[in-house]
Order: structure tokens, then C-alpha cells, then sequence
């Protein structure tokens, strides 16, 4: 099972992920009609941070249970070739300055 986690809209997410997947988004509520003709569950996270859940969040990255992916890294005096590889829409992973 594949669980993708966003902080779009979803509506990508929704179109990637396999029949069975999880598409968990942050900022809104997914479109869970288009969940369902996928076949995948969609849900919504809605968390306070707090000292503890980061501390858990590292306790999980350190681990290697969770893994985030870097595209690329930029300087910070790249920040505008940083933003427009954001906008591009072509990107897979995170752009880091």
C-alpha cells in the first residue's frame, strides 16, 4: 500500500496514487469523490504542532520509516530559479534554499 502525503490540493495526488493507496492531504480537505472512482482513501490531516509530535516526526525520519525526497537544493541568492522550478509543476520531491 502507498500513502501519499501532500500540501496541494490533491487533486494530483489523487491521479498518481494506485487503486488501494492512501492520499493524505494537509492544507484542505480532499476531493473525495475522485478518491473514490480511483479506488484510493482520502483523508485529511488537521494537527496542532507541538513539541512532542516533531519530536516524533524526527524520531521517524531518523529511523528511515519516513523519507523525504530533495529534488534539488538551491543557495538562497537562487531563491527566483528555486521558485520557478516550484511553479513549473515538474518536480518531484522537495526544493530546498
Amino acid at each position: 500500500m502507498k500513502i501519499l502525503v501532500t500540501g496541494g490540493t490533491g487533486n494530483v495526488g489523487s491521479a498518481v496514487l494506485k487503486p488501494g493507496g492512501i492520499l493524505v492531504s494537509i492544507p484542505a480537505p480532499p476531493n473525495a469523490q475522485d478518491a473514490q472512482g480511483r479506488g484510493i482513501r482520502a483523508e485529511m490531516v488537521d494537527a496542532k504542532p507541538s513539541a512532542s509530535l516533531l519530536k516524533e516526526i524526527a524520531n521517524l525520519l531518523d529511523s528511515g520509516q519516513v523519507k523525504t525526497v530533495i529534488a534539488q537544493t538551491f543557495p538562497l541568492s537562487e531563491a527566483r530559479q528555486a521558485q520557478d522550478l516550484s511553479q513549473s509543476g515538474h518536480v518531484r520531491g522537495k526544493i530546498v534554499l
